[in-house]
């Protein structure tokens, strides 16, 4: 009877690991070429776009790190009020010391996907992701883009490794998917060769858009997001920064005002983060209300003169609970 139990129980768990296999779906991967697909984005066939890259923790020397680049579908083409995400692996210039890291996969929480574009001008819709081969920067693709839940992982078609001496390391192209969500921030997992995992940050979609905060006329939506009567107090995490101030930039150790709606009367748990390019830093605060909030930019020499971050809100247990698609220039020093 025992040996029976064990032979049921062992059954069991394989049909569920079957079952739990066949729910992955793969989705439709194609190559297109650059600048012809930001055709499909822009009717100039030129986008503005919005870049970040977060360092990986490989054990190698060198700059290296994982891209993600953001911008949104302009008025008048196919995409129009969509959102596009990118992301690029660069190990180009990492060198390996007591061993040469390489990278097979990445995974993302990604949702709201767009299923209804023609990404690569075949004349076919459906396509879901695409992969930049022609006219950009990288030499590795992808194998394969399997979902399951709300995690997508990208397998390269072949590893992404380190160089043993300067600038003989590797990249991918630029792979992308298109969403009905404005940015937010997650973690993404990184799978090396060796079977070790490491995070590291990377913008996806926000899980909750119920404003509709950034979506543009003309969106091609799946389908319809609710919008709250007119009244309603969005919730804590449904905080929306429209705007940060001063413009064009704000001095290292100067004052940015951030407004929008949802921030609570009062700061409670809550705190601002300045982050991109390699950093995130908590912003002093000086003054928050539902609308407004003024903060203390840090003098601190990992701020950039001259380049942009983010700055957005999270609770103390650093989850976002506002969009970080807005940024602001560090103003360049005067020498």
């Amino acid at each position: 009877m025992r040996e029976l139990t064990l032979k049921l129980m062992l059954a069991v768990a394989v049909l569920s690991l079957s079952l739990t296999t066949a729910r992955a779906e793969v989705l439709s991967t194609v190559d297109v070429s650059a600048p012809a697909i930001n055709c499909l984005f822009d009717p100039t066939c030129r986008v503005e776009v919005n870049d970040s890259t977060e360092t990986l923790s490989i054990g190698a020397g060198g700059p290296n790190f994982l891209q993600s680049r953001t911008f949104r579908g302009k008025a008048g083409s196919p995409a129009a009020g969509l959102y596009i995400y990118e992301y690029r692996i660069d190990l180009r210039r990492a060198e390996g010391i007591l061993h040469i890291p390489c990278i097979d996969s990445v995974s993302l929480d990604f949702d709201h996907i767009v299923r209804t574009l023609d990404l690569d001008g075949d004349g076919e819709r459906g396509d879901e992701v695409f992969v930049v081969t022609r006219g950009g920067l990288g030499s590795i693709g992808l194998a394969s883009a399997e979902k399951s839940g709300s995690t997508i992982t990208f397998r390269f078609s072949d590893s992404v490794c380190a160089g043993g001496h300067p600038n003989a390391g590797e990249s991918t192209f630029f792979f992308g998917l298109v969403s009905t969500h404005a940015p937010g921030q997650t973690t993404a997992t990184i799978l090396e060769s060796n079977g070790r995992k490491s995070k590291v940050y990377a913008r996806t979609p926000r899980r909750r858009d119920p404003l509709q905060m950034e979506m543009g006329q003309g969106a091609s939506v799946e389908k319809p997001i609710p919008i709250p009567k007119r009244g309603k107090t969005p919730e804590v995490n449904e905080a929306i920064v429209s705007g940060l101030f001063p413009r064009p930039c704000v001095d290292r150790g100067g004052q940015v005002t951030i407004q929008g709606s949802g921030f609570g009367e009062a700061q409670g748990s809550r705190v601002v983060e300045l982050g991109g390019h390699g950093i995130g830093r908590l912003l002093r605060v000086t003054s928050w209300s539902g609308k407004q909030i003024t903060a203390i930019v840090p003098n601190d020499r990992r701020i950039e003169f001259g380049q942009w971050y983010y700055i957005g809100l999270q609770e103390q247990d650093r989850h976002w609970i506002s969009n970080i698609s807005r940024t602001i220039n560090i103003c360049r020093r005067l020498e």
